[in-house]
């Protein structure tokens, strides 16, 4: 089987050598090479580029043939990946579809049009006024990249003038949703959920727990959002992660996402459920039918690390951490010297903690733990990761 693959993730490159597929990779110029990768199995590429162009550089890879499946991996690859199978007359997200769950002005003009509750919103235009936007949405307010992902970018301003300061034509603005946040995973074929989990936000963009027992009250009304958003915007297949809140009143949809989700949710997903998640996405993506399993293993949890920008003098607190109960990994590579870049998003970090147990408690205290004995030292200040970077 040739798999083409538009944008990195090493979870779908592993399941594509477990199941013996060839993969080759049209990746966003804008990132690093993954290490290790044959100059002849890649190629960069401006992944906003038209149809044309794109399938001019997926000649390069596939001169005499072509893939039998094209699949996006990542939010910028999205799109690019249904222009291409729409050129090679391949069944998967359209181009329309691919829009729509990309560009989140177009998303929740979709969602509306099926009445499905989402925050209120303004396009930002050239002669769009802070005044009016505040006027409209209120304080604080969002302001976030219509096409980006993992709340990167994403700006919460408080006052008018942090407004004025952060407006950016081509981006949108949102009213603040006061609620509990948390996401939803699907497998879907044949535009139907096949597979669905709950994921709580314990810490937003930084510790996740897996599955959600919080909000079991709101279960039922959960799932059945879900499945209304999935047939609003037309998915008919792959992976979706739709992120909404629970508010004093209602169920308010923040946005979907028709990729694989960030945050190591996709390990989470295999270790509370016992499947592989990579393997269960390119079986869906395939077109076959993926094996999935709803019976929850354990309660699991991953919390994120990230000290900031600067240079790494030392880390501490790594071994003592590990040795916490419940703690299953303490992962962190980084060598002094090395610079750390700011976190622009939740796709963004250095390394992870990860942890399970039979209960939630258990999870949260394993967690919260180990991350409060974790401290990056860059240049001369100490920065304790209990302390604020969540």
């Amino acid at each position: 089987m040739q798999l083409l693959f538009i944008g990195y993730r090493s979870g779908a490159h592993e399941a594509a050598t477990r199941r013996g597929a060839k993969a080759k990779w049209i990746l966003d110029a804008t990132t690093r090479v993954p290490r290790g990768m044959s100059s002849d199995d890649y190629v960069l590429a401006d992944l906003r580029a038209d149809g044309a162009k794109l399938m001019k550089i997926a000649r390069r890879l596939y001169p005499r043939k072509r893939p039998d499946h094209v699949i996006a991996l990542t939010e910028r690859a999205v799109v690019a990946a249904a222009r291409l199978r729409e050129l090679y007359a391949m069944a998967g997200l359209s181009v329309e579809v691919a829009q729509d769950c990309h560009d989140k002005v177009l998303m929740k003009q979709a969602l509306e049009g099926a009445s499905i509750a989402v925050a209120d919103f303004e396009p930002v235009e050239a002669d769009t006024r802070a005044e009016e936007l505040v006027k409209t949405l209120g304080l604080p307010m969002v302001l976030k990249q219509r096409d980006s992902s993992g709340s990167r970018g994403t700006i919460i301003a408080r006052t008018l003038e942090q407004v004025r300061e952060n407006l950016v034509e081509g981006w949108m603005a949102e009213s603040f949703i006061d609620g509990i946040e948390l996401s939803v995973e699907s497998f879907v074929k044949g535009g139907e959920p096949i597979f669905t989990n709950l994921t709580e936000y314990l810490a937003p963009g930084w510790a996740n727990i897996m599955p959600a027992r919080h909000v079991d009250a709101h279960r039922e009304e959960i799932l059945e959002l879900n499945r209304r958003v999935i047939a609003a915007l037309g998915v008919e297949r792959g992976v979706t992660h739709l992120e909404l809140f629970i508010t004093a009143t209602d169920l308010v949809v923040g946005e979907l996402a028709a990729r694989p989700p960030g945050g190591h949710l996709m390990n989470l997903l295999s270790d509370t459920y016992g499947f592989d998640a990579w393997e269960a996405f390119l079986s869906v993506e395939c077109g076959e039918q993926p094996r999935v399993s709803s019976t929850v293993e354990a309660i699991h949890g991953v919390y994120l690390l990230h000290p900031g920008e600067g240079v790494l003098s030392g880390v501490e607190g790594i071994a003592e951490a590990r040795k916490i109960e419940g703690i299953t990994k303490v992962h962190c590579p980084l060598r002094r010297g090395v610079h750390i870049g700011a976190r622009d998003g939740v796709g963004q970090s250095v390394g992870h903690i990860s942890a399970s147990g039979a209960t939630r408690q258990h999870v949260v205290d394993a967690l919260m733990q180990a991350h409060a004995m974790i401290t990056f030292h860059l240049k001369s200040a100490a920065i304790p990761l209990g302390e604020g970077s969540a």
